[in-house]
């Protein structure tokens, strides 16, 4: 973790991976005394197709670069 010796962190809790699983993140929060709404993560994989669809039609978007193939 680059940020790891940085003066103002006083804890890290690390979350594995990428993305990481979502009972994780809210285990982590939980541990510093922060809980989460348990509606936060719902529909979270609508979320990128929401914001790219502002640019949908436009001629310097190409959609390949965006799917997982």
């Amino acid at each position: 973790n680059k940020n790891k010796d940085h003066p103002n962190i006083k804890e890290m809790i690390p979350i594995r991976g990428c993305p990481p699983n979502t009972d994780d993140v809210i285990t982590a929060f939980s541990q510093i005394g922060i809980k989460l709404p348990e509606t936060m993560f719902q529909n979270v994989n609508k979320g990128a197709g929401f914001l790219m669809a502002k640019y949908k039609g436009r001629p310097e978007f190409e959609e390949s670069f965006f799917q997982v193939k």
